[in-house]
């Protein structure tokens, strides 16, 4: 959890965080080892992933994913199997020019 908390800082998403999120990620990251309430790993999970989806890799991965969705089925299941090529595909998306992005 600690890594979380250095990557939302390091990425400056930390600020803009609610404090609520801000909190109990410092008091998980200090006092809890282990997560065993299903509503607790939610909230760290909801936490995690919006910090995630701020990195540059993030979004890459959540443009690829939606570009490969657009496609047909049967292309969507051979590139899923292989994230590094939804990585890639979310990178060339992103390094478009705005007016070129297009999803259909």
């Amino acid at each position: 959890m600690r890594s979380y908390i250095r990557k939302a800082i390091c990425v400056g998403i930390w600020k803009s965080l609610k404090s609520e999120s801000r909190a109990s990620l410092l008091v998980a990251s200090r006092v809890l080892r282990v997560v065993r309430s299903q509503v607790l790993r939610a909230l760290l999970q909801g936490i995690f992933l919006e910090v995630e989806l701020s990195t540059i890799r993030g979004r890459a991965f959540l443009f690829g994913l939606l570009t490969t969705l657009k496609d047909s089925f049967e292309r969507v299941e051979n590139i899923l199997a292989d994230l590094t090529k939804l990585l890639a595909i979310g990178i060339f998306y992103l390094s478009n020019p705005p007016v070129f992005r297009v999803y259909g």
